[in-house]
């Protein structure tokens, strides 16, 4: 289930984990959320996708969906829309190692990750993409992203930090995720 998290500046970010409980692999995992009111009426909605273009059967990926300044709503429901691999498409994974994770509060109850990722892969990667879910209590607490856009060498090390869009004043634990592409 996606948990709403809201943002200081009126949107509303819907972060949770999408599973492949399935026995194919899919790709571009995408999920849509709709905002209702008290009579029923869709007031808006918006999608998102998996941090990771596919899943492999188990595996399961952070998915955030933003709705931009989201309207009062009573209740939202989501849905899935996955569409399976070819059977001939290349499954290619870039091979990172996200390291040295830090949860930091800094001032007016935001928390900063920071950590490093290396490039483990036999080629170079480029747009590395890291999403975070933050918790509290055993619940979704806050939710962030970081894009890396330098190219990374293979062997090669960067060091990355975010910000977590939800006001906190603890946290316990955290998910990170990643995707990347090759140059």
């Amino acid at each position: 289930p996606l948990v709403a998290l809201r943002d200081s500046i009126g949107g509303v970010y819907f972060s949770g984990l999408i599973t492949n409980t399935g026995e194919a692999t899919l790709q571009y995992p995408k999920v849509v959320v709709k905002l209702f009111d008290e009579e029923g009426t869709v007031v808006a909605e918006g999608y998102g996708y998996g941090t990771r273009d596919y899943l492999l059967p188990g595996e399961e990926s952070i998915v955030r969906v933003l709705i931009s300044n989201a309207p009062d709503y009573y209740r939202f429901t989501t849905a899935t829309e996955l569409k399976e691999i070819s059977s001939l498409s290349k499954i290619e994974r870039a091979n990172i190692e996200i390291s040295e994770t830090k949860m930091n509060f800094s001032a007016y109850s935001r928390l900063d990750i920071s950590g490093v990722v290396t490039n483990r892969d036999k080629r170079v990667c480029r747009l590395i993409k890291i999403e975070s879910l933050v918790y509290k209590n055993g619940a979704i607490a806050g939710s962030g992203l970081k894009l890396l856009v330098q190219d990374l060498a293979p062997g090669a090390s960067l060091p990355f930090s975010m910000y977590i869009t939800s006001s906190l004043d603890s946290a316990d634990s955290m998910v990170l995720d990643y995707q990347a592409s090759f140059k």
